[in-house]
């Protein structure tokens, strides 16, 4: 018998193995022509549409009408095809038509249509334009379709407050910008230039003022609000200017000093440096916050109580300190804070934010108070969910519960950043898998000879 094995020629056995590799390959065709399977396996499934994104589809209750120039070249046609692909599988409704960027330039521009890769949107009686074919734009673009109306925010300005309009770090372009995108209309309020605050203001925001206002201007802010006004005021440690009667409305008692938290673990896991910039973990069960998958940090913050007999507002809190901070009343360097009762320092945990809700003249108001502004300011916003709180914030008191943390966000892993250490690693782990690619190259083509 081993010498009948012996004698059987190898390249019938070659002849058979090539001949099950290519019924496998010809099966696998035939298999992938009569059924059809789409897995993502990519981290947060990048090449599919985020949640962000079929939640505000789920907004587009009527159809899409897509209208992109482009040119006649497959490669651009086949490109805008797959995207807008991702979003047609959750919604049957949208039509894909393309202009030809040479013969129908003319009837693009009618359209607003002036560059080749252009898509115009058009939803019920508005439209959108569309630069870029990618997910944020287009997302975006259907947010502010979705609207009907466009929620108007005023800022408060002329007293040092934070500058919505600033690039700088301490400016809040940045909310502006990310608001916008979505439709949310944004002004600057100088009450001594317009002497009332209109009434198409959705939400007033008042953002840590340096100087006294009038008490004409905080008259003003008191009448807003008995018209059912919302508010978000956000303030830091230095209470000198702390608007007393706005604060009285609400029966809130700002705590002595700025709050520390010298957990040097946690410091060193996030990567923080400064024990006043304090980072909030856990939040409590609220709208605003039910999104917020990640730490939210806060430089230089101060605390607040609340004394609910005081006020006919009903307070909720939205987050705390961590247990192991205080509010630090006296002068401190990086490393030299130090809890001390003597001192006047008060023991966390410590409310740094809270909702407010009343019923007013038939009309729902809503405000919120936090003990700090850096964290919504350009230099701060991008850390941790910082800005998926500021935008959640601004979208619940605009009554807009539907969209709240709805930000369209890059996948994390569409780039890879390595050491040099790893670099190393992974060009010697290249190297080897080529030298066994060859080896084996070398051990086919001698086996293929003994055939």
């Amino acid at each position: 018998m081993l010498e009948k094995m012996q004698k059987f020629p190898k390249w019938l056995g070659l002849t058979t193995s090539t001949s099950f590799v290519i019924i496998i390959i010809a099966g696998s065709a035939w298999l992938s022509q009569k059924y059809h399977w789409v897995f993502d396996w990519t981290r947060d499934n990048r090449n599919s549409l985020t949640q962000t994104s079929q939640a505000i589809l789920q907004q587009v209750e009527q159809p899409l009408y897509i209208t992109a120039l482009a040119s006649k070249a497959a490669t651009l046609r086949q490109a805008l095809q797959r995207k807008i692909a991702k979003y047609q599988q959750y919604k049957s409704d949208i039509q894909l038509t393309f202009l030809d960027a040479d013969s129908q330039i003319e009837y693009g521009r009618e359209l607003h249509l002036n560059n080749v890769g252009q898509m115009r949107l058009d939803y019920d009686d508005r439209f959108e334009i569309v630069d870029q074919a990618n997910e944020r734009e287009i997302t975006n673009a259907l947010q502010r379709l979705s609207r009907e109306q466009k929620p108007w925010i005023g800022f408060l300005a002329g007293h040092g407050e934070r500058d919505v309009f600033s690039e700088d770090k301490q400016g809040f372009s940045t909310l502006r910008q990310t608001l916008e995108t979505s439709g949310v209309q944004i002004q600057d309020l100088n009450l001594l230039e317009t002497t009332t605050i209109p009434d198409n203001v959705d939400v007033l925001v008042v953002a840590a003022p340096q100087t006294d206002l009038l008490t004409g201007e905080e008259n003003l802010l008191l009448e807003y609000l008995q018209n059912g006004g919302n508010l978000l005021w956000l303030q830091e440690p230095d209470t000198r200017h702390a608007l007393t009667n706005l604060a009285n409305e609400f029966g809130i008692h700002w705590v002595p000093g700025t709050i520390i938290d010298a957990n040097q673990e946690l410091r060193s896991i996030l990567g923080i440096q400064h024990p006043a910039i304090v980072p909030v973990v856990e939040y409590q069960a609220h709208a605003i916050t039910e999104n917020l998958k990640n730490q939210t940090l806060y430089p230089f913050a101060t605390a607040f109580e609340v004394n609910s007999e005081k006020t006919n507002w009903q307070a909720q809190p939205l987050f705390y300190s961590l247990p192991r901070a205080w509010s630090e009343t006296t002068l401190f360097g990086a490393d030299s804070a130090v809890f001390s009762t003597e001192e006047g320092d008060t023991a966390g945990p410590l409310m740094m934010a809270a909702a407010f809700v009343r019923q007013q003249a038939g009309v729902s108001q809503r405000v919120v108070i936090i003990g700090d502004s850096d964290f919504m300011a350009n230099g701060y916003i991008g850390h941790g969910a910082n800005l998926t709180l500021s935008a959640s914030l601004l979208q619940w008191l605009t009554h807009d519960d539907e969209r709240i943390a709805l930000l369209p966000y890059q996948p994390p892993d569409i780039s890879i950043q390595l050491t040099n250490t790893a670099i190393i690693s992974l060009a010697t782990a290249i190297a080897h898998v080529q030298i066994a690619f060859a080896l084996y190259m070398h051990i086919v083509d001698f086996y293929i000879g003994l055939a």
